[in-house]
């Protein structure tokens, strides 16, 4: 038998939810990034000489019917669908149209079928790429098919699931083309931004890989333990073309982990060169110091963002965040003496969580002082420590994982994404959501609107508002302001 080669493909970043008319719109999760992992497989494979078409869903605000109308039209032999657990119930849908409509060979990857190889069980899938796909596609299509490829589970002769060992990382970034960012709707995304200081921005990727093994995050098990950081030069270059490409005037770099010696790198580069951008960085408060901050804050910085978790010592011990709360606290004192704003992520409804280890998060969220502070409920994803645990603890089991889906949250707020799958050992989704809603009501109530009405901040606010997402930030500010005035915030009856 004679297998040819494939020569084409259709890559797919499937529709937010709403756009199935399964929710309001406005209640899904961030749009402000390009899938820039279907950018780099797409670059790849074209310099390679593979003919790739984007259907960017997001990107083009397409529905259910337009998405309809572009696969009709261009009718694809195989497709490349990105799947993340928060949208897997759009992804399967465009899966299942692709096979029964065209008989289209269907690929998926990221982050949910790396650790869900039952959906190789559903007949409408065909391949899943674990881990990188760069090199797994680009082999794989070269090839005609599974067999040896690494990277690649596939359905085997008799249906049984066949995993091919794992695909080595690949250690030096900077041999990878830049993601393919024409196939995307750019505008969109750097409209969508919500850069505020940062203004027109996009994010860059600057390394994979992380070290730590933080109960609710697969990131670790996805790239691996070690840290593939790009060379300064290659991310300034980058940024130098998307300044020059899209007039960009900012960037936020999305890697899971900063290391000092990468960023002093990175900052002598900028300011060495002149690119004059304005940014923002995710960072442990277990990884900063002054000089590095101050590095950072010289050469553009406006922001940090800070993984806190929990208020509680035991909950961060539990859940293996590998820091202290005095190291929390010496972090924002740090950020804010080196004349940056500070964000501050938080977790509520922890395996093993108490109702006054919850509160004792949100008043550690107000001691520490933040600029801005987000409260978000334990959601389980595959490949999570969390994951088992909520198997272990409470018999979770969910084979199906659209079931993820809540339509009775049609009626939630904005900011409380309905796809998320709750860790309800100790209390209900439903309870969880009003103590996500007083968590931030109490913190904007006794921090933010003392800032809010700072005559500086305001000022600011108003003049870096260029985005929707700015706008709703700004408005969100201005109703918690009212509320504190005129509304007491009680503590939920739970």
């Amino acid at each position: 038998m004679i297998i040819m080669p494939y020569n084409e493909i259709l890559l797919i970043n499937p529709p937010n939810i709403d756009a199935m008319g399964l929710i309001k719109k406005g209640a899904d999760a961030s749009v402000d990034a390009p899938p820039l992992g279907l950018g780099y497989i797409a670059a790849v494979l074209r310099d390679n000489g593979i003919d790739v078409k984007m259907l960017d869903c997001v990107g083009r605000e397409l529905k259910w019917n337009e998405i309809e109308e572009e696969l009709d039209k261009l009718r694809p032999k195989m497709v490349g669908v990105s799947v993340w657990t928060p949208f897997i119930r759009p992804a399967m849908a465009l899966a299942k149209y692709c096979k029964e409509k065209f008989n289209s060979i269907v690929v998926i990857g990221g982050p949910h079928p790396m650790f869900d190889l039952d959906l190789l069980k559903r007949p409408y899938i065909d391949v899943i790429v674990r881990g990188e796909g760069e090199f797994t596609m680009l082999e794989y299509m070269q090839k005609g098919g599974p067999e040896g490829v690494k990277g690649i589970s596939y359905k085997g002769a008799d249906g049984e699931i066949v995993s091919n060992p794992m695909r080595e990382p690949i250690r030096n970034l900077d041999s990878l083309p830049m993601p393919a960012r024409d196939l995307f709707n750019m505008d969109f995304y750097i409209k969508n931004f919500g850069g505020g200081a940062i203004g027109k921005g996009t994010i860059v990727v600057g390394s994979r890989g992380c070290p730590f093994d933080c109960a609710f995050c697969s990131s670790s098990a996805f790239w691996g333990h070690s840290i593939r950081a790009r060379s300064a030069k290659n991310i300034v270059d980058e940024l130098e073309w998307l300044k020059k490409t899209y007039g960009i005037t900012g960037f936020r770099p999305d890697d899971d982990l900063f290391i000092k010696d990468k960023i002093m790198a990175l900052c002598k580069e900028l300011k060495d060169r002149n690119v004059n951008l304005n940014w923002r960085a995710q960072c442990r408060v277990n990884m900063v110091d002054r000089e590095m901050l101050e590095a950072m804050k010289n050469v553009g910085c406006k922001q940090i963002f800070y993984g806190v978790e929990a208020g509680s010592q035991r909950i961060l011990d539990f859940i293996s965040k590998r820091i202290t709360k005095d190291q929390v606290r010496n972090a924002f004192k740090l950020t804010h003496d080196a004349g940056m704003e500070t964000a501050a992520y938080f977790i509520i409804g922890h395996p093993s969580e108490t109702i006054e280890e919850i509160y004792e998060t949100i008043e550690f969220a107000k001691e520490i002082r933040p600029n801005y502070c987000a409260f978000s409920i334990m959601s389980i994803y595959p490949g999570t420590r969390v994951h088992e645990l909520a198997k272990e603890r409470y018999g979770f089991d969910m084979k199906n994982w659209e079931d993820s889906f809540h339509p009775e949250d049609k009626c939630l707020p904005d900011d409380i994404h309905p796809c998320s799958v709750a860790y309800e050992e100790n209390f209900t989704r439903a309870e969880l959501v009003e103590l996500m809603k007083y968590a931030k009501k109490s913190f904007y109530h006794g921090v933010g609107y003392r800032q809010a009405l700072n005559p500086k901040v305001v000022l600011r606010f108003i003049a870096s508002t260029r985005s929707p997402k700015d706008l709703r930030v700004l408005l969100t500010t201005v109703r918690h302001v009212f509320m504190k005035i005129f509304m007491p915030v009680r503590r939920p009856k739970v």
